[in-house]
């Protein structure tokens, strides 16, 4: 596998860093974007990558804003910046689909989108769904709208007493923390994210990896699942563009297995007409990092045989 990084100034000036995975040798079927989730990095993707370029996909990677390297500096880590929301995200993703695009015009592009990673990825496809030939959606969840009400109050009051680059344990136990307590007893605070005690350790020692969120982050992610989960923005996917759902049955950010048969019935309800999921037994959130992920890895790239063209 060959590797390469590059930084791309966006529009608005900021400074997005991406990684760029390609096969040894030049035989490609298409392009994997990956869109990372929260508290998380491009860069631990990249065992991931080897198995893709392995089977001739290029893939990129690049780390979203207030994360990994993109993150000018630790306090900047889960802050989005001033005055800026998910939606700017999306309009990164959208900047590096045409860099990419303009590389490989000739090859298919797919998303490959992780946890926090899916809400992106859904509002890419409900504004730029043609741009791309497929998407996969690793660990998504569906909003709890009572917890977001509530979550509302006291994310309000959190900013108005310390701004909102402030990082709120309290704010911190209502959504890491409420991921933990189906494991108990714990052996550590992120249990929840595979069986793989040597994968958990690693993104627990990783200073990128596991990190609070400014509570303008949170606010900001409130705002914008109240948004891309509106039938009327659901509607706005190509009803032709393949989507693949995949997740752990005791992933506790898909309500155990439970939101993926949600957001299965309403894809189909707004007229998808390639829809394919895969629930893992026992299986937590991280699935690519899960003990099973030889499984996870191979039906994957299953999906992808079939609809590279």
């Amino acid at each position: 596998m060959k590797s390469k990084t590059m930084t791309h100034t966006t529009g608005d000036g900021a400074k997005i860093f991406v990684y760029t995975w390609l096969p040894e040798k030049k035989k490609y079927k298409g392009i994997i974007h990956i869109i990372h989730g929260m508290a998380d990095h491009a860069g631990r993707y990249e065992r991931f990558a080897r198995e893709l370029t392995d089977n001739h996909y290029i893939v990129y990677a690049h780390d979203q804003r207030g994360h990994g390297k993109t993150a000018e500096c630790g306090e900047d880590f889960g802050y989005l910046g001033e005055n800026k929301s998910c939606h700017d995200l999306v309009k990164d993703v959208h900047e590096l689909t045409q860099i990419i695009r303009k590389n490989h015009p000739e090859l298919p592009l797919f998303h490959f989108s992780h946890s926090f990673g899916t809400y992106i990825s859904l509002g890419y496809i409900e504004e730029h769904g043609k741009d791309i030939e497929g998407c996969i959606f690793s660990g998504p969840g569906i909003p709890n709208k009572l917890l977001l009400t509530f979550g509302k109050i006291i994310l309000k009051n959190e900013m108005k007493k310390h701004g909102e680059k402030y990082k709120s344990e309290k704010v911190n136990s209502l959504s890491f923390g409420a991921f933990n307590k189906p494991f108990k007893p714990n052996r550590t605070g992120f249990d929840w994210l595979n069986r793989d005690t040597n994968e958990v350790d690693v993104y627990i020692q990783d200073p990128r990896c596991g990190f609070i969120c400014s509570v303008g982050f949170y606010w900001e992610l409130s705002a914008w699942l109240n948004t891309i989960y509106k039938k009327k923005h659901i509607a706005l996917i190509p009803d032709t563009l393949p989507l693949y759902l995949c997740a752990g049955e005791k992933d506790p950010v898909g309500n155990m297995g439970k939101d993926i048969l949600r957001l299965v019935k309403m894809y189909k309800k707004a007229g998808i007409k390639d829809l394919t999921y895969k629930l893992y037994p026992e299986s937590r959130h991280e699935i690519i990092n899960e003990i099973n992920r030889e499984q996870v890895i191979k039906d994957i790239l299953t999906w992808l045989e079939g609809h590279v063209k």
